[in-house]
């Protein structure tokens, strides 16, 4: 899973490789920017969740091989007296569980309607045959 390290300005200072590979950057090239400059469109969604931590948000993010859908927790490195010193940005992949879910959810309405559709033959029938119901 993707972490991004963040300085309390929302400043790179860290990520691991699945988040470089994610975002199509390098570290030498970003170290130190605004998480604004490195990806406008997800940066700016980033920075307004960043702003009451910690917290959990559903993300979705555009990249140039599509959308994909994260679990973001975000939540903030203290040190021991107690004062935030960075913020971790943890992403986990969703996408194909939403998209299973919507499916799943589309079925289930589509399956709904066709016993709606049904319900007026079955009434006929047990009126007619009772023996059948």
């Amino acid at each position: 899973d993707p972490v991004i390290i963040l300085s309390n300005q929302n400043e790179l200072l860290d990520a691991n490789p699945a988040a470089i590979a994610i975002g199509h950057i390098s570290m030498e090239d970003h170290l130190g920017l605004p998480i604004t400059s490195i990806s406008p469109k997800n940066g700016k969604q980033m920075e307004e969740r960043l702003k009451n931590l910690p917290a959990t948000y559903q993300v979705e993010m555009n990249f140039p091989d599509g959308e994909k859908i994260y679990e973001s927790h975000i939540s903030q490195l203290k040190s021991p007296s107690g004062k935030t010193t960075a913020k971790i940005l943890h992403l986990h992949d969703i996408t194909q569980e939403v998209k299973l879910k919507k499916l799943m959810q589309k079925e289930r309405d589509l399956s709904i309607e066709t016993a709606k559709s049904l319900l007026p033959l079955i009434s006929v029938k047990c009126t007619s045959m009772p023996i059948l119901c």
